[in-house]
């Protein structure tokens, strides 16, 4: 595996929730090896991080997911087409 495939596989890493997921093992192990790889991947999981962080303190508007599920309930079950 090279650098840019490690990339793009650990675009999708979440520190908090695939830290042991073997799909993520090889692209993990490249970034031991390559110092480059391992200050992207650094600066990606703090940007994650901050993300995450921000989001959990967004308030959510009451009523929220009653109105999703009405909205959902209109739409009726879905359609299936052979």
């Amino acid at each position: 595996m090279n650098t840019e495939q490690a990339k793009a596989i650990l675009q999708h890493y979440r520190p908090t929730v695939d830290a042991a997921d073997p799909y993520f093992r090889e692209a993990l192990a490249q970034v031991q090896r390559d110092p480059a790889l391992a200050q992207w991947f650094t600066e990606h999981c703090a940007s994650y991080e901050a993300m995450r962080r921000t989001l959990r303190q967004t308030p959510v508007p009451a009523g929220l997911r009653e109105a999703l599920l009405m909205a959902q309930a209109r739409r009726g079950p879905p359609v299936r087409r052979r």
